[in-house]
């Protein structure tokens, strides 16, 4: 398995986004040309939508904390083992309660 497609590894880097010690360029850097069939592709998407919408967070605090949320939610799902279909449902676009 390679430490891009470790959850342990991806955890610990949405993480760190999410407490600010790790930043986006960084986090670009280490998983961008991921492997189709990586870990870190399933969630490639809905991570676009959150680094996209930085500028939003910023001057939102309501949008910043449902964004925030769906990287917590996101987390959550990975520190559960859960792949695939259910961590594309995390989108970063609205709540994606019930994942």
């Amino acid at each position: 398995m390679s430490e891009k497609d470790r959850p342990d590894g991806l955890v610990a880097d949405l993480k760190g986004l999410l407490e600010g010690r790790l930043t986006e360029r960084t986090f670009r850097d280490k998983y961008d040309n991921a492997p189709p069939e990586s870990l870190v592709a399933s969630i490639w998407d809905g991570l676009q939508h959150y680094f996209a919408d930085a500028d939003i967070r910023a001057r939102d605090p309501e949008y910043q904390r449902m964004q925030n949320g769906e990287l917590g939610t996101l987390i959550r799902l990975l520190e559960q083992g859960v792949t695939g279909t259910r961590l594309r449902g995390v989108h970063f676009l609205g709540s994606s309660r019930g994942i």
